[in-house]
C-alpha cells in the first residue's frame, strides 16, 4: 500500500513536466498553419537595394514567448503541486522546484530551437 502512494506522489510531481510533450505537436501544427501566416517566418528579406530587412516580431519570436509561458506555468504548477505532496521536508521542495525549473527551461530552449523558421 505504501508503494502505491509513493507511485502516486511521483506521478503527481512529474505531471507538470508533461505539458511540454503534450503541447509540442498541437503547437507545431498551429505554428506551421496559422502563426507563420500571421507573423511571417523570420527569414531575412532583401529589398531592391540589397539591404537585409527583418520584421520586428515574427513566428520565431511568438514561439519563444509561447514556450517561455509554458515553462513558467510548469514551474508554477510544480510549486503548487509540491506544497500538496512534499509537506515535511522544505529542502526537498526547493530541490524539486529547482530541478523542474531547470528541466522546464531546457525544454523551452530545445523546443524553441526545433521550431525555428530559417
Amino acid at each position: 500500500m505504501k508503494n502505491e502512494s509513493l507511485l502516486k506522489k511521483v506521478f503527481r510531481l512529474l505531471a507538470p513536466l508533461a505539458l511540454f510533450p503534450l503541447l509540442f505537436y498541437p503547437y507545431s501544427l498551429v505554428n506551421s498553419k496559422v502563426i507563420v501566416d500571421i507573423f511571417g517566418c523570420g527569414c531575412p528579406v532583401i529589398d531592391s537595394d540589397g539591404n537585409v530587412t527583418q520584421s520586428l516580431f515574427n513566428a520565431n519570436d511568438f514561439t519563444a514567448c509561447f514556450w517561455f509561458v509554458v515553462a513558467v506555468g510548469t514551474v508554477l504548477l510544480a510549486f503548487f503541486q509540491s506544497k500538496k505532496v512534499i509537506t515535511d521536508r522544505p529542502w526537498l521542495r526547493i530541490l524539486y522546484i529547482t530541478g523542474v525549473a531547470a528541466l522546464s527551461f531546457l525544454c523551452m530552449y530545445l523546443f524553441n530551437r526545433l521550431m525555428l523558421w530559417c
